[in-house]
């Protein structure tokens, strides 16, 4: 029974890493409890109530009384303790894949946009015009020259942000900044 609930969580998983979205990773998740076995669970005082648990995300569907079983209790099994959890914590690991595969596909689209960004005429007037603006001095250290551009931030459209949000900084002063993180 643990090889095929395994099946299902990995067929899960499988799908979702197909997903084009985080509903659709939710969507192969969703369960509609066609299944329920039959279940005996035992608590903590060692007295036993008798269960229906969906068999395929293991969700305790309903508690029942005596008078509901009709002589099936003799055709219980134990109820899978862990089974429903390890269903959500599985749901959870393929979210949390899904948005790390989605960042690093912005990343690397943004990354791309940015080499496109930087060879463009557009771009190499901003450079000229932020370059002359600060008369070639390091806007950071205000001590060397300004030999690159940085942003001081990316809330705009690369290619269309303003003046004010481009600095000339040398190279020391552009590798610090974004060592101490000032892109949002």
């Amino acid at each position: 029974m643990v090889d095929q609930k395994q099946q299902q969580l990995e067929v899960l998983r499988s799908i979702a890493e197909d997903a084009t979205d985080l509903e659709a990773v939710r969507r192969a998740f969703e369960c509609s409890h066609l299944h329920a076995y039959l279940r005996v669970r035992t608590s903590s005082s060692g007295s036993s109530k008798y269960v229906r648990q969906c068999a395929a995300c293991g969700k305790l569907i309903a508690t029942l009384r005596a008078s509901d079983l009709n002589g099936e209790a003799r055709f219980a099994t134990p109820f899978a303790e862990g089974q429903h959890d390890e269903y959500c914590k599985t749901l959870k690991e393929c979210e949390e894949a899904f948005k790390l595969r989605k960042q690093k596909q912005e990343s690397a689209d943004w990354k791309r946009q940015h080499a496109e960004l930087i060879q463009s005429p557009r771009w190499q007037a901003l450079r000229k015009l932020v370059l002359e603006r600060c008369g070639g001095k390091c806007e950071c250290c205000l001590l060397n020259i300004a030999t690159q551009i940085h942003h001081i931030h990316y809330r705009f459209p690369l290619g269309k942000e303003p003046l004010w949000v481009l600095r000339g900084v040398c190279k020391g002063c552009h590798y610090r900044l974004y060592e101490i993180g000032t892109r949002d």
